[in-house]
């Protein structure tokens, strides 16, 4: 049973003035910020997830990027996480819409049943005005986790997509 979006988000908070110019650099001081397992190497996450960008672009428009790594970096879904990132200042990250990034989404997820998922949720999210406009006046913690929990009611539960079924 995958979990909520809202819990993810739960266990990799929000972070607010993550320093970069650059997608790599702003990568870099988002994984460094993180708190994560043990077991997870930050280098080598942050190596992964700039590798993954570097193949295309993770900016989905509207000032928003969900960087990822390809392979999973979580041991099982109780690690899995979702970070809020607010970068200190927009980066030119390549989105489709050409606008530089203010936030962004860092997931990091323990296979592809349980990555897509969280990729199509937080799509979903960004298309939402009201959500963007939290992340435009750059909400705290409890406000994101109210708004993803609200829409999460809405969609009908724990495994229910955006958009019904």
């Amino acid at each position: 049973m995958t979990a909520k979006l809202a819990d993810k988000l739960a266990r990799g908070g929000v972070w607010f003035g993550i320093e970069g110019e650059t997608p790599a650099e702003a990568i870099r001081d988002a994984v460094a910020a993180l708190r994560l397992g043990a077991g997870i190497d930050k280098a080598a996450l942050a190596k992964a997830t700039i590798e993954r960008e570097a193949l295309m672009s993770t900016g989905i428009g509207d000032g928003l990027a969900i960087p990822h790594p390809r392979t999973p970096f979580a041991g099982d879904e109780r690690d899995e996480l979702v970070a809020l990132c607010y970068l200190r200042k927009p980066v030119p990250w390549g989105a489709l819409d050409g606008r530089d990034v203010h936030a962004v989404f860092l997931v990091l997820s323990s296979g592809t049943r349980t990555h897509l998922p969280i990729l199509a949720r937080l799509g979903h999210l960004a298309k939402d005005r009201a959500f963007r406009a939290l992340i435009e006046k750059r909400s705290g913690k409890d406000e994101i986790l109210a708004f993803i929990r609200a829409a999460e009611a809405e969609w009908g539960g724990k495994n229910a997509e955006p958009g019904g079924a």
